[in-house]
């Protein structure tokens, strides 16, 4: 299975995320990003391959993906959580779910790192549910997941040596 280049495609095809104006990430490394991220996602799944700068995006629930999905990034993008919503016990909760309703689509993702800050006891990384008649049409390439637990003013330091190391 070979690593997707994006060749055949138009640029036309691509969105960068960031521009969006109507739908901006905060990039402070504090805010939340997950409804914007959500919204755009919605917007252009169908039809566009979804391009995320190297930054880090905050999210505190279900970062929803659905349909024919691309997602590339820069030098490994980081989705980030620290939230209390995913250390409950008796609640399961998905960070990351990729759904896909039928057997024809394609999802591919690249170049990403997933991070929590603690042992979140009821945080399932990434949930799939996908049916494909092919294994090409399935990939996750360059994809870590990192789990560490430090202080607040810790883990700032941590993604700031994250960002300026990519730079």
């Amino acid at each position: 299975m070979q690593f997707s280049t994006y060749q055949n495609y138009d640029i036309s095809q691509f969105i960068n995320i960031k521009q969006i104006a109507q739908y901006s990430m905060y990039e402070d490394e504090s805010s939340n990003d997950i409804n914007n991220l959500n919204i755009i996602i919605a917007i252009y799944i169908e039809c566009k391959i979804l391009f995320f700068l190297h930054k880090i995006y905050i999210i505190t629930f279900i970062f929803y993906f659905s349909a024919d999905i691309r997602v590339i990034n820069e030098v490994w993008s980081i989705i980030f959580t620290m939230n209390n919503n995913f250390y409950n016990f008796d609640a399961l909760k998905v960070m990351i779910r990729v759904e896909v309703s039928d057997n024809k689509d394609i999802v591919q993702f690249s170049d990403m790192l997933f991070i929590v800050t603690d042992v979140l006891q009821n945080c399932i990384f990434l949930k799939m549910n996908i049916a494909n008649h092919s294994f090409e049409d399935v990939n996750f390439w360059n994809i870590h997941f990192h789990v560490t637990k430090q202080s607040q003013r810790a883990q700032n330091e941590f993604l700031k040596r994250a960002l300026q190391t990519r730079e």
